[in-house]
């Protein structure tokens, strides 16, 4: 499912990569305004256990992208998919700590009026504007809300299709050095409707 995305992220790899233990490793070091700084971050897979641990029931399709990372960081956390995180130490190794999907996922569900679908699973956030991501149970498309709002903005047919176009458009908004050409620009999707 993430094969796209991880063929693409060895376009980056001239900027340099760091990698932990694990197997999770940061791409595209852009230390211009941070010295740690990387563009994309893989996050290595966690056990089945860990995620029946979790406590949440996901949907097939993040049930099998889980499988293949624990979560990633695109375009500088222009967009971000939530996994489990290990621990919340301040030093070096939280690099390679995803933001927290069980916790995300209660601050969306409080902070979000009625009218989500039943089940729905918030994964993930385009992080600069705040609007999350969502699936449900019994239906394999994504879906992106405004912050505070259930009003679904942008759909996507699955889980693959989703990664893998909004890879390639946030590709379009950065410089081959990884950073925003134009600041100003929303890293969101435009609004279908």
């Amino acid at each position: 499912m993430i094969e796209h995305i991880l063929q693409r992220f060895h376009e980056w790899d001239h900027l340099g990569t760091k990698s932990a233990d694990d197997g999770s490793r940061l791409v595209a070091h852009t230390p211009r305004d941070f010295p740690e700084a990387y563009l994309h971050a893989f996050f290595a897979p966690v056990s089945e256990d860990r995620w029946k641990a979790c406590g949440l029931v996901l949907p097939p399709p993040l049930r099998q992208l889980y499988r293949e990372c624990n979560g990633l960081s695109l375009f500088a956390n222009s967009l971000a998919l939530d996994g489990i995180r290990a621990h919340y130490k301040r030093d070096a190794s939280a690099q390679f700590q995803p933001f927290d999907l069980a916790t995300h996922h209660e601050e969306y569900l409080l902070n979000h009026p009625k009218g989500l679908p039943e089940g729905a699973i918030f994964f993930g956030s385009y992080v600069r504007e705040g609007s999350p991501i969502f699936m449900t149970p019994n239906d394999p498309q994504v879906h992106r809300v405004l912050r505070r709002s259930s009003r679904v903005v942008n759909s996507w047919p699955d889980l693959a299709t989703f990664l893998a176009t909004e890879y390639d458009r946030l590709d379009l908004l950065f410089s081959r050095a990884g950073y925003l050409i134009d600041p100003k620009t929303p890293t969101t999707p435009k609004r279908a409707g």
